[in-house]
């Protein structure tokens, strides 16, 4: 049942400077609120004072070679003091300034400071509730955008596997795709694992994945380091089992770069020295060993420090500072080609089966072609183009097409030889061009297989 209640002008008026005051106090509140983020968001001197210091605890403390620490801590001390961060006043904009600067003095590629209140809100939850603070529980979601780093596997010419890997992820979370991924390379002539984009990640899936790669009866430690961070000891371990089939008998080429880190390196350095199989292609890496682990600055920013040592490593080898070297060093754009051109030339070499050396051939033929083409002439070029049955050959601009018939596209054609040519989007066969007494008399297409069609040319 509804009232009808009437109210006096008086009453009318007391109401509506309510409302108008509730509204004032609530745009009060919401500038307020505004302001103090605002005045949050920029940096006073004495608030960047108070990370710096917080910084320097951890250098001199946590940092595994203390005359580094010691030296870094005290360089930043001294750029704040010559006022080189006064015009950093963004929280962004300041750790990027002082990420720079930790790396120049310690030259240590791992040592990284990033402004996330919100990380740095769920890492400290995490220690209120005494549980171990993972960040990779708190990147598990984001990472799984990316399918955990797995950015691309095919199947290049020859049977040669391609695995484009661009993060190591913890084997909780990207177990059954690394597993997924090994097992579609299993019945490939020879794997090539792209690192040239990998910054890094975590050591178990490193040893995971390495474990694909070693016939061994039982677990063996590959390093120890120790963590000054708690005292406690951590050792990297191949495993003698994985899911799905090995791949101990097949070459594998490993692309690096001059961005190839941490456990990237550490993933190409156990491999070059315990594998002979393995071979490194590219350019030297970023030199960036030492295990790191994040931890929480001014309840705002993280700090990304290095805190274990390594006191064991099967390889007699490390990477801190100096870098993994290549096998075979080209320029970062080059490495696929060339590791894919010196897979198949291995191969071809060492297989006996004449059949099998025309594959390698037919698969080598085609990857030279495909990323160093030959120059013919426009004149010879233009002298193959025209009507060979239901198929056409067409010339326009310096470049060859074929097509079947009118109802399928036009593919273009890239030069092998000076008349024997690959067709793009087709790998099962080629085209060779015939000539007679000066002039072109036909073509023939040959299969892969050797079958072969012959077309007179009208």
């Amino acid at each position: 049942m509804k009232t009808n209640v009437l109210m006096t002008s008086k009453e009318k008026r007391f109401i509506k400077n309510c409302i108008y005051l509730v509204g004032i106090l609530v745009l009060g509140a919401v500038i307020q609120t505004k302001g103090h983020a605002q005045e949050k968001s920029i940096l006073t001197k004495e608030r960047q004072l108070i990370v710096i210091n917080d910084i320097r605890e951890k250098l001199e403390k946590i940092y595994p070679f203390p005359e580094i620490g010691m030296k870094t801590s005290k360089n930043i001390l001294q750029n704040f003091e010559d006022n080189k961060y006064l015009a950093y006043k963004a929280p962004d904009d300041f750790a990027q300034r002082l990420s720079r600067d930790l790396e120049d003095i310690s030259h240590d590629g791992h040592l990284e400071v990033f402004y996330d209140p919100e990380m740095a809100a769920q890492m400290k939850e995490q220690e209120k509730e005494w549980k171990e603070p993972s960040l990779a529980a708190l990147k598990a979601e984001e990472y799984r955008w990316t399918n955990f780093g797995f950015k691309e596997l095919k199947i290049l010419d020859g049977n040669i596997g391609y695995l484009d890997l661009r993060t190591f992820f913890p084997i909780k979370y990207a177990g059954k795709t690394a597993v997924a991924s090994m097992n579609y390379f299993s019945e490939c002539n020879a794997l090539i694992i792209d690192l040239r984009k990998n910054g890094g990640g975590w050591d178990d899936m490193v040893m995971f994945l390495s474990s694909y790669f070693f016939d061994i009866d039982s677990p063996e430690i590959t390093s120890i380091a120790h963590s000054t961070l708690d005292g406690t000891y951590y050792s990297s371990m191949l495993s003698s089992y994985v899911p799905g089939e090995k791949l101990t008998e097949i070459p594998l080429y490993i692309l690096i770069s001059s961005f190839t880190a941490s456990a990237a390196e550490g993933f190409a350095n156990i491999m070059n020295h315990l594998n002979d199989k393995t071979t490194l292609v590219g350019e030297k890496t970023g030199g960036a060993e030492n295990p790191a682990e994040r931890v929480v600055i001014c309840n705002e920013f993280i700090l990304r420090i290095p805190c274990w040592k390594r006191i064991y490593s099967a390889t007699g080898s490390g990477w801190e500072g100096i870098g993994v070297e290549p096998d075979i060093h080209v320029d970062a754009e080059s490495a696929l080609f060339t590791a894919h051109l010196e897979a198949l030339k291995k191969l071809s070499q060492n297989d006996l089966n004449e059949k099998n050396k025309k594959k390698y051939q037919w698969a080598i033929d085609g990857v030279i072609a495909r990323n160093n083409p030959i120059n013919i002439k426009d004149s010879v070029l233009q002298s193959y183009a025209g009507k060979y049955g239901r198929k056409t050959i067409y010339y326009k601009n310096g470049d060859l097409y074929y097509q079947l018939s009118d109802i399928i596209s036009k593919s273009k054609m890239l030069p092998i030889t000076d008349n024997y040519f690959l067709i793009n989007n087709h790998d099962d066969f080629r085209i060779v061009f015939k000539k007679e007494k000066g002039s072109i008399v036909g073509l023939e297409e040959i299969f892969d297989d050797g079958y072969i069609i012959k077309n007179a040319k009208e």
